[in-house]
């Protein structure tokens, strides 16, 4: 179902996460974006936990709306969480959104998206050159349960008392 959608995404959307990161899996991605990108939409793709995810967003009727999808199936996307964060110029106010990530196969533009934002607040946030100081981390809830177990004592083989 997917095989085309990153060709076509590379071909078609210029920029990259990981390019501009410089460096793939990173636990927080820089996802700065401007006023002028939010008014005519955009995505970016980043990759983590060896997955395709799209950063996606656009402004609507005054109102910014943004996703982040996964390339895989729904089962998939709700193994991830992702928690966005945008800090005002001075590092003084951040507003911060936990949400499910969604499979690109899913029809995300509906109102389960937690993060939306007025232009006019949003346009507070902006530096002087336009760009939002925007951020995302991706939780991969299947692993942290992993780690939660080992941490516990609890073992995956099952003890046999002979």
């Amino acid at each position: 179902m997917f095989k085309d959608y990153i060709d076509h995404f590379n071909a078609e959307h210029v920029i990259d996460c990981d390019e501009r990161n410089g460096q793939e899996d990173r636990e927080v991605f820089k996802a700065d974006f401007t006023m002028k990108e939010a008014e005519v939409g955009y995505a970016r793709r980043f990759t983590k936990f060896g997955r395709n995810f799209f950063d996606v967003g656009f402004l609507d009727k005054g109102i910014l709306r943004r996703w982040v999808l996964l390339q895989g199936s729904s089962l998939e996307a709700k193994k991830f969480l992702y928690e966005s964060c945008l800090t005002s110029p001075d590092g003084s106010s951040k507003l911060t959104i936990t949400d499910q990530v969604i499979s690109l196969e899913e029809n995300f533009i509906d109102e389960r998206s937690k993060f939306k934002l007025l232009a006019d607040f949003l346009e507070a946030f902006a530096q002087d050159c336009g760009a939002l100081d925007y951020k995302i981390k991706i939780r991969n809830l299947k692993e942290e349960a992993k780690d939660d177990d080992d941490e516990s004592g609890v073992s995956d083989v099952e003890s046999s008392d002979n």
